[in-house]
């Protein structure tokens, strides 16, 4: 981890001060764990400045091996919509999810059985649907229209669609 080149924003540690290491480091001839006590004229601290901190730092503020852990992806989201293939003036989002099971074909010994299948429909939160589409139309509590920017195509959209006898403001 820790590497023996000297960079121009490392402080050459001051030998009177005391300083603890915050990371495992390995020498020719010994190792030190981290946590352990070395003074500022130790040959260990003096080659290796970012592997140590000055004692008078409250352990509270200290670096430690976490700080050099990368933080997470985000993770894309799992529904993706082409955004030209539903019209950004008929898009809605579910606020739920929700699956339906398909059914067995008729008389089958499944269906007999009265258990459901285990194929079917899910229907994602955050998904975007067609407000025309059928599951819109007979569950319309379970989307909203998502917030977006007014664009171009939004006013010249209504532009034609205004009745013929109405003026503009």
């Amino acid at each position: 981890m820790t590497s023996g080149l000297k960079r121009k924003h490392d402080k050459k540690p001051d030998p009177e001060h005391w300083y603890i290491a915050i990371e495992p480091i390995a020498g020719e001839t010994r190792t030190v764990k981290q946590g352990d006590r070395l003074s500022g004229s130790d040959p260990l601290v003096a080659g290796n400045p970012r592997s140590f901190v000055d004692e008078a730092v409250p352990p509270d503020q200290r670096p430690n091996l976490w700080h050099l852990v990368a933080d997470p992806v985000p993770e894309p989201p799992h529904v993706r919509i082409h955004s030209s293939a539903i019209p950004l003036h008929r898009q809605v989002r579910s606020t739920v999810d929700v699956w339906w099971d398909s059914g067995h074909a008729p008389g089958s010994p499944g269906a007999k059985s009265g258990r459901p299948s285990g194929f079917g429909t899910a229907l994602g939160r955050g998904q975007i649907l067609d407000a025309l589409n059928p599951v819109v139309r007979q569950n319309p509590s379970w989307f909203v229209f998502p917030q977006r920017d007014v664009h171009i195509e939004d006013v010249e959209r209504l532009e034609r669609e205004r009745p013929a006898g109405e003026a503009a403001a």
